[in-house]
């Protein structure tokens, strides 16, 4: 008996497939687990999904928020003892339940910035269903497009998936989407229909139907759909008792079920793949010397496609500076000097010194205060900063879609293989971080004399003075914060295109190496597809 997975390994190995690498990575860590199930609990931002795990719970353990929240992969499971544990550099270390919000949160760990690869929370409130995991993942879909890489990244590690779907925004295109990617990768995928408490009785129902004929419609096949409200135990009993409890006492079966389904599509895909090998051996022995140069042809070659790639990204970054500027001046400028005004005018009589102490005091109350307001522009505007690089994210995507079509139809025309590949997508992460500066309250050295300057008498004449800087210090800011979010925007623009140009180079490199069959002959080839093709996956997972 053989194993499956080692020999799909080895066909891809000698064949220099690393497109699949991902995947076999998800099947080497579910076949080393053994006396769990891993349930991932996916969903849009803000659909419920640290509440819904708290309610199974039955404690609040998980923070939430009325902002995006949790930014780290979190697993829980059953634990004798309440135990909070994060994982650094894959160190291990034991922290306490309060402050877990510290480390997975958006807020206390913005962007990851303490780098944890993960938490994983132990509760005996999951005595019940001793033998699952449950993962909170980041919720899709908010200003922070980190934390949809997160979880699109955690996506092939997907078994069985309940997908968190709130009553108040019914099947978006964005669970649509969530739910075509989650099918690639695990067998099972479960609807939970939260926050049921803020629609009528009578309009779950309705709900409830409209859900089943579009899912139907869109994947043909029926998607099993629990209700859910964190303010009625009974859905609580009812997912428990006809889900989890069931998953959890069938644990091995499920395990067996999803392994079986990841190893089946990489044998897919692998064949997918060989074929193309094949082929061109075919050809090759017909007398067609030149597969390569009618596959690969010159719109299909690195720099015709970086020449492509780079005058995308130019037509984003070139313009992003002045969109910047215009929409930031446009919108805060003059609302922003108002409020500096109205704001110093409160404090500076409170100030008290000489002339050296309170311009000091001057530039300490400034920066404080305009980095406050800049962070709050920021974290409102996020979404329409986040658009630029989205824009050219999706630029992107489609000059990758279009690339796939011309080399499927390459494919088809030379060799008469219809390829099954699967949808790329691009993450890529965003960091935006203003640098707040001011300059100093006076650009002479007046305030040096500032032991010749009774400031009983002219307190007012430098408050005319103060009040006088703020426009220009409010307009530096919006300048350098301006500049600071080009660069970030640009840089992020610039790598999602590097990531791009990394997707099209290994398809190349990978389809390449196959045409040329250099270190194997068509039967060689021929043999490994009949053993991918005559595997047979047992209940143990192995094949003959």
């Amino acid at each position: 008996m053989t194993n499956a997975y080692e020999i799909l390994s080895e066909v891809c190995e000698k064949y220099r497939i690393q497109s699949l690498l991902p995947l076999f990575d998800a099947v080497r860590n579910l076949q080393n687990q053994k006396n769990f199930i891993n349930i991932s609990v996916l969903g849009q931002f803000k659909a419920g999904k640290s509440s819904f795990i708290n309610s199974l719970i039955g404690k609040s353990i998980l923070p939430v928020a009325s902002t995006p929240l949790t930014n780290v992969i979190t697993t829980v499971q059953f634990g004798s003892t309440e135990k909070v544990f994060i994982f650094r550099h894959h160190h291990k270390e034991e922290t306490e339940a309060e402050n877990l919000e510290d480390y997975i949160s958006e807020e206390k760990n913005p962007e990851n910035i303490k780098e944890l690869d993960k938490a994983i929370v132990e509760s005996p409130g999951l005595s019940r269903i001793k033998r699952i995991k449950l993962t909170d993942t980041p919720g899709l879909g908010s200003v922070f497009k980190h934390n949809s890489k997160i979880t699109a990244d955690w996506l092939p590690n997907t078994g069985i998936s309940l997908i968190l779907i709130s009553c108040t925004q019914p099947l978006s295109e964005n669970d649509l989407n969530l739910i075509e990617e989650t099918i690639r990768f695990g067998p099972e995928i479960v609807i939970i229909l939260t926050k049921t408490d803020l629609v009528d009785e009578k309009d779950i129902e309705k709900l409830r139907s409209f859900m089943v004929s579009v899912l139907s419609e869109k994947f043909d096949r029926q998607f099993p759909i629990f209700e859910y409200s964190i303010k009625d135990k009974s859905y609580r009993e009812d997912i428990l008792k006809n889900l989890l409890i069931p998953l959890n006492n069938n644990f091995e079966n499920k395990n067996v079920r999803i392994l079986n389904y990841k190893l089946k599509s990489l044998r897919n895909q692998c064949l997918n793949y060989l074929d193309i090998a094949y082929q061109s051996g075919l050809r090759k022995k017909e007398g067609e010397l030149k597969l390569k140069e009618k596959i690969l042809d010159e719109k299909l070659n690195n720099p015709v496609i970086r020449k492509e790639l780079d005058l995308i990204a130019q037509s984003y970054t070139s313009g992003t500076r002045e969109r910047l500027k215009k929409y930031l001046f446009g919108k805060f400028k003059e609302k922003l000097t108002l409020k500096t005004k109205r704001v110093f005018s409160e404090e500076y009589f409170n100030w008290r010194g000489n002339l050296n102490q309170i311009s000091r005091t001057y530039e300490a109350w400034f920066k404080e205060f305009i980095s406050n307001e800049l962070n709050i522009i920021l974290k409102s505007e996020r979404e329409s900063i986040d658009e630029i690089p989205a824009e050219a994210k999706n630029h992107f995507e489609q000059y990758l879609q279009f690339f796939r079509e011309r080399l499927d139809e390459r494919i088809l025309k030379v060799l008469g293989l219809k390829m099954k590949t699967e949808k790329w997508e691009i993450n890529t992460k965003e960091i935006l971080r203003p640098d707040i500066s001011i300059g100093w309250a006076f650009e002479s050295q007046i305030d040096l004399l500032w032991f010749l300057i009774p400031m009983s008498i002219f307190k007012k004449v430098f408050f005319r003075y103060f009040l006088k800087q703020i426009p220009w210090e409010v307009e530096k800011n919006l300048y350098r914060l301006s500049a600071e979010l080009t660069k970030a925007v640009n840089d992020t623009i610039i790598n999602t295109k590097e990531e791009a140009f990394r997707y099209i180079k290994d398809e190349l490199l990978t389809i390449e190496k196959l045409l040329s069959n250099n270190n194997t002959d068509t039967e060689s080839v021929g043999e490994s597809i009949r053993l991918l093709e005559s595997l047979e996956f047992m209940e143990n997972g192995l094949s003959e």
